[in-house]
């Protein structure tokens, strides 16, 4: 999720867009970028059906520039007001479609001004979890096969 013209709520989207360089790599995991309006790929997510679905956006939980927490839906109230429907609600309704298990991998942001570069420490939040998301995926994927 995300806007890449509002600073360092380009975050779920350049998170996103390093899995999707790795996603030969990854087994039986869906990888969409949101941007601003992930509602738009409920018919996609449904027919998937999932077992899990994690949202990475950018927001403010008081922390400091770059660090990253996971929330339940229930905590999400609306992200950095970037998105239209607000992510809680977005995965609300995914839960009630497909009965999967859903959260929200939060980097804490320093702003979200148009125009404003990433800040140093949200770019490499992004760069840790999509290498860690990686990771475990990868391995998940391993373990699936054996």
């Amino acid at each position: 999720m995300g806007n890449e013209l509002r600073g360092d709520d380009a975050a779920g989207v350049l998170a996103v867009r390093k899995l999707l360089k790795k996603k030969e790599q990854l087994e039986d995991v869906l990888i969409i970028e949101g941007a601003q309006a992930s509602e738009n790929f409920t018919s996609v997510i449904r027919r998937f059906n999932p077992h899990l679905v994690l949202v990475i956006d950018a927001g403010d939980f008081g922390a400091q520039p770059g660090e990253i927490t996971l929330i339940d839906p229930d905590e999400a109230l609306g992200g950095m007001g970037t998105h239209g429907l607000s992510l809680g609600d977005f995965l609300r309704y995914v839960q009630a479609e497909t009965g999967s298990k859903t959260a929200i991998l939060v980097i804490q942001a320093a702003g979200n001004e148009f125009g404003d570069p990433v800040c140093p420490p949200v770019r490499q939040a992004v760069n840790l979890a999509a290498n860690q998301l990686q990771k475990i995926l990868t391995r998940a994927g391993n373990q699936k096969g054996s």
